[in-house]
């Protein structure tokens, strides 16, 4: 099970209540740069930084080869988290469909704050 921080955390991210640095930068006026510094590539935000971004993918892919699983990324946090609940399997695989998406979205988090 995972620690409760992180679930905490997780119903953040999957609620977009997550502010990512360009978000809260913005909110207090400044003036941001709009790239996002894990993968340069577009606005930081949440459904970016937890599932499209390109460290973020690498992430998925390698759960994904290790699981040998086949699916398609979902637009936002709350699609994939929901797709990721309904899959089927016992109770064991049920603990793991919890905790996977939470430990990919923490190991970005703390990337992410490395950075700064």
């Amino acid at each position: 099970m995972a620690p409760t921080k992180i679930k905490c955390f997780t119903r953040l991210v999957v609620k977009r209540a997550c502010l990512t640095h360009h978000e809260v930068l913005q909110k207090k006026g400044r003036v941001v740069v709009t790239r996002y510094f894990l993968c340069n590539e577009t606005w930081e935000t949440n459904n970016h930084l937890f599932l499209h971004c390109k460290f973020t993918t690498q992430l998925w892919n390698l759960f994904r080869s290790f699981t040998k699983t086949e699916w398609t990324m979902r637009e936002h946090t709350a699609d994939l988290m929901s797709f990721w609940m309904r899959r089927g399997g016992g109770k064991s695989q049920e603990k793991w469909r919890r905790i996977i998406p939470s430990c990919i979205w923490w190991t970005v988090r703390k990337k992410k704050w490395e950075m700064f």
